[in-house]
């Protein structure tokens, strides 16, 4: 025959636990989580999104400035590199097409671009080209609504000043949308520096002894329009039109001027250096829809 074991003994034994414990006071409890940021840079996925809102949120008056942020990629001397490879393994794309030549990051603003897709490797969808990669840019669609922003900025670096100014303007009306944004911008540096050199014998002795004062100024203007229209007709078509157009001109002025302390001059004691670059692209997209029947219910 079993006999029964009491319990009682047990719920004596844990009243004092469950007494101490209402008696105990209440710890700290802290719950943190990794920035969006820091997310995309632990993901580990092949695709990474950046949305319109990560866009406005640093303020960045370049496409170049919103890419250095982003993990794995690098912008070097306006060369995008992904994965530590260069420019010729990095495919850029605009609204999933190649860039045209000539394209530079330089010239599209942010306020015209509506996500940044960022592909770590080679993929069947745009091109298997892109060894390290592929980055798309996705232009601003159209609005579902009106909407009237716009935006001015100034900076202010090397004693010159850096002026930026932005427009987006949208609305949709019955039948028919419309979009166009546009952004204006100016950056300018002036840099001057000193340099010495000295020649001495063997023996120590100073034979000569130059300085060479330089200054260098150089200057960005860029304009970006894109403009979207879109026409809805009673049967259901669809036709969308939508352009970018993107002007970039650099401009660039240094002299050297030196100055023989001791000893004789080089044989060319003063240099000077000028250049100018422009560049203007256009590109244009028109789609049509023509629904071919509808779902029967």
């Amino acid at each position: 025959m079993r006999s029964a074991i009491p319990t009682f003994p047990l719920f004596f034994l844990l009243l004092p636990t469950a007494a101490c414990a209402e008696d105990a006071p209440l710890q700290k409890v802290e719950i943190s989580a990794a920035s969006g940021v820091q997310q995309r840079r632990d993901d580990t996925a092949a695709k990474i999104i950046v949305s319109r809102d990560d866009l406005a949120q640093y303020g960045d008056s370049s496409l170049a400035a919103a890419l250095k942020r982003q993990p794995g990629v690098s912008v070097v001397g306006g060369e995008v590199r992904m994965r530590g490879l260069g420019a010729g393994y990095t495919q850029m794309l605009i609204n999933g097409d190649p860039a045209p030549p000539g394209f530079s990051i330089e010239s599209i603003a942010p306020e015209m671009i509506e996500r940044i897709e960022i592909l770590r490797g080679a993929t069947a969808e745009y091109s298997m080209q892109a060894v390290a990669g592929s980055i798309n840019v996705v232009l601003r669609k159209g609005a579902s609504g009106a909407e009237r922003e716009w935006k001015l900025g100034a900076g202010r670096q090397d004693g010159r000043w850096q002026p930026a100014a932005s427009l987006r303007v949208a609305d949709k009306l019955p039948g028919f949308a419309y979009a166009l944004t546009g952004a204006l911008e100016r950056t300018a540096d002036d840099v001057a520096g000193r340099t010495t050199e000295t020649i001495s014998d063997p023996a120590g002795t100073l034979l000569a002894r130059r300085e060479t004062r330089t200054r260098n100024a150089s200057s960005v203007n860029k304009a970006s329009l894109t403009p979207r229209l879109q026409w809805t007709f009673d049967n259901g078509d669809t036709i969308i039109w939508q352009s970018l157009l993107d002007w970039y001109r650099t401009g660039f002025d240094g002299v050297a001027s030196e100055t023989a302390l001791l000893g004789m001059p080089t044989a060319y004691p003063r240099n000077g250096a000028t250049s100018q670059a422009s560049v203007f692209s256009a590109r244009n997209d028109v789609n049509w829809a023509h629904p071919l029947g509808r779902r029967a219910s």
